[in-house]
C-alpha cells in the first residue's frame, strides 16, 4: 500500500506498508525530484514501481532497486506530449520484468516500446500484419483497456493488448512474451482465449456474428451468430475446464439481457511442441534459458498442461548478474531509450589508427596496441603509458567501463569462457575485487561469505555481519554494533 503524505512547501512524501510484515518505510527518491502527482502504484515480482509527474511536466516510471525502498528512474517523457491523465506505462503481471511503454516519438507521435529487463533497456516492438500494406510506422497501445482476465492464468507468454481507430478498436496478440505482437481483425468487443489455449475470439465489426482462431491467430473464422446487430456488453470464459464462451447482448431500446454460450469442445484433441521463449538483446527469463511446451496451432489439440516452462540451461553471464552495479541506462540528451550516442575524441599522432583501439570516455583513456604493449593514451595531450606486455600480436581490443577490465584478443584468437558465480541465498549486498579474485557475498540472513570467483571455492564466512567494507586486504565490518577488522589474505582473527 502506497501512502502520500504532504509536507512542508507542498512536497509529496511517499511511504510503503507492507501488510504482510505490517512495516512502513519511506520510499527514497533523489533530492532534487519535486514530486507534482502520483499516477499509478504497483508490485510485481518483488520490484516496486511508481508513476510520478514532477514539477517540470515530465512523467516518469520509477521502480525499486537496492538498497530496499530506494527508487531509481526507469523511463521519462514529457507531460505536454500526452494527457497527463492516461496511463502510458504497463507493468506485465505474468512475466518478470517485462514492460510496456507509449514514448513520443518522431513530430511527437506516440509509439510503444517494450522492456524485458525491468525497464533497464527499451526496444522498439515487433508489430505483424496479415497485409503488409497495412504495415504502420508506429502503433500506440491504450493501457486502461487491457484486461488480465481474456487470457487463462497458466499462458504467461500470451497477452492482449489495444489500439484505439477511427473504425473500431485493433487488437494485437503476443505469443512469445511480447517479442511479437499480431494484428487481429478490428472489433467491438474484448478478445478473449479459451482454456487450454485452444480457441481465441470475439465479436465482429458488424456485431452480427464471432471472429475466431483456432491456430493461435494464423487464420481466422467467421461465425453468423445474431439476425441483428445488438449491443454487446460482455464477452468471456464460462469457467477455467470447457472450452464455452459466453456473450451478453442487448437489443437497442430492450431493456431485457440475452446470453448466448458458444460450445468448441468437440474439434479437439491433444498434441504438443517445443519452442525456446526469446528475449530481446539475449536476455533470458530469470537467468536460464527457457523451453515452452504448448499446444501445436496446426492441430486441433486440448492443453491440459498447468505448467509450460521447462529449464533447459543456464544462461551466459550479462549484466543482469550483476544488477547492483548498474541500474537504468539515462542519456545525455535526456532521452531513455536505447540508441547509438556519439563521443569526438581527438587520436594522438602516434596512434595508428588501423591498430585495435578501445576507449574508456568515463575516465577520459585511450587504450592501443604498439610495438608489444598495451598502450594508454590520455584523451588531451600526448601523455601515454606503458601498461602491459603482449608477446602475441592484438588483433582486436574492448574495454568495459563498469567493471574497468580491458579485453583483449591475440592472434591465437583464445578467450576463456566467462564463469558466472552464483549464490541461493538471497544476496542484500557484494562486492568484487578482481584484483585479488575474491567476491564478498553479504546474504539477507547476515552471513558474509568470502570466496575465490575463479575456482567457486568458500574461504570462510562470517556470521552476524551487518555492514562491510574492503580496501585491498583489508576487511572493515560490523558485527554486533562493532566496528571489527580482518586481513583476508591471511587466516587472521578479527580485531
Amino acid at each position: 500500500m502506497l501512502i502520500i503524505m504532504a509536507t512542508i512547501g507542498n512536497q509529496k512524501e511517499l511511504k510503503i506498508l507492507d501488510i504482510t510484515t505490517n512495516t512502513l518505510d519511506a520510499a527514497v527518491f533523489p533530492a532534487f525530484l519535486i514530486k507534482k502527482k502520483v499516477k499509478h502504484f504497483d508490485l510485481e515480482f518483488g520490484t516496486y514501481y511508481i508513476i510520478l509527474v514532477d514539477i517540470e511536466h515530465r512523467t516518469c516510471l520509477w521502480g525499486s532497486s537496492f538498497p530496499p525502498y530506494h527508487f531509481v528512474r526507469k523511463a521519462c517523457y514529457d507531460s505536454n506530449t500526452s494527457d497527463e491523465i492516461i496511463l502510458n506505462f504497463y507493468m506485465n503481471k505474468n512475466l518478470e520484468g517485462v514492460l510496456l511503454m507509449n514514448h513520443p516519438a518522431d513530430n511527437n507521435v506516440m509509439m510503444t516500446y517494450k522492456s524485458t529487463n525491468k525497464g533497464r533497456f527499451w526496444f522498439k516492438n515487433k508489430f505483424v500484419f496479415p497485409c503488409q500494406s497495412q504495415l504502420k510506422k508506429s502503433v500506440y497501445f491504450d493501457f486502461q483497456l487491457h484486461d488480465h482476465q481474456t487470457v487463462p492464468k497458466n499462458f504467461q507468454w500470451i497477452d492482449i493488448q489495444y489500439e484505439h481507430e477511427d473504425t473500431g478498436i485493433q487488437p494485437f496478440i503476443t505469443l512469445d512474451g511480447g517479442n511479437s505482437w499480431n494484428a487481429t481483425p478490428k472489433t467491438k468487443s474484448k478478445v478473449v482465449m479459451l482454456p487450454y489455449g485452444s480457441v481465441i475470439l470475439f465479436v465482429d465489426m458488424d456485431s452480427n456474428g464471432i471472429n475466431y482462431s483456432l491456430d493461435q491467430t494464423a487464420t481466422w473464422l467467421r461465425f453468423d451468430l445474431y439476425k441483428t446487430k445488438p449491443n454487446i456488453l460482455y464477452i468471456g470464459r464460462i469457467s477455467e475446464t470447457d472450452l464455452k464462451a459466453v456473450i451478453v447482448t442487448r437489443e437497442p431500446e430492450v431493456d431485457k439481457l440475452q446470453f448466448t454460450t458458444v460450445d468448441f469442445s468437440h474439434i479437439f484433441t491433444t498434441h504438443y511442441h517445443q519452442w525456446p521463449l526469446p528475449k530481446a538483446e539475449g536476455y533470458c527469463y530469470r537467468g536460464k534459458n527457457t523451453l515452452m511446451r504448448t499446444r501445436d496451432p496446426k492441430i486441433l489439440c486440448i492443453d491440459k498442461l498447468t505448467e509450460h516452462m521447462e529449464t533447459k540451461s543456464i544462461c551466459p553471464c550479462t549484466s543482469d548478474d550483476y544488477k547492483n552495479v548498474f541500474i537504468s541506462q539515462l542519456l545525455l540528451d535526456g532521452a531513455h531509450l536505447r540508441r547509438q550516442s556519439y563521443t569526438k575524441v581527438d587520436i594522438p599522432a602516434e596512434i595508428n589508427v588501423n591498430s585495435p583501439i578501445t576507449f574508456d570516455h568515463t575516465r577520459k583513456y585511450i587504450y592501443t596496441s604498439m610495438g608489444k604493449y598495451i598502450t594508454q593514451f590520455t584523451y588531451i595531450g600526448t601523455v601515454h603509458s606503458k601498461l602491459y606486455f603482449v608477446n602475441d600480436n592484438i588483433i582486436d581490443l574492448a574495454y568495459d567501463s563498469v567493471f574497468r577490465v580491458l579485453i583483449f584478443l591475440t592472434s591465437r584468437k583464445q578467450l576463456k569462457t566467462p564463469v558466472c558465480t552464483k549464490h541461493t541465498s538471497d544476496i542484500g549486498q557484494f562486492y568484487i575485487d578482481f584484483t585479488t579474485q575474491k567476491a564478498y557475498i553479504l546474504t539477507i540472513s547476515k552471513d558474509l561469505i568470502i570466496l575465490n570467483f575463479t575456482e567457486g571455492i568458500t574461504l570462510y564466512t562470517i556470521t552476524h555481519v551487518s555492514d562491510f567494507a574492503v580496501f585491498g586486504e583489508h576487511m572493515y565490518f560490523i558485527d554486533g554494533g562493532k566496528l571489527m577488522f580482518r586481513n583476508v589474505s591471511k587466516k587472521s582473527t578479527n580485531v
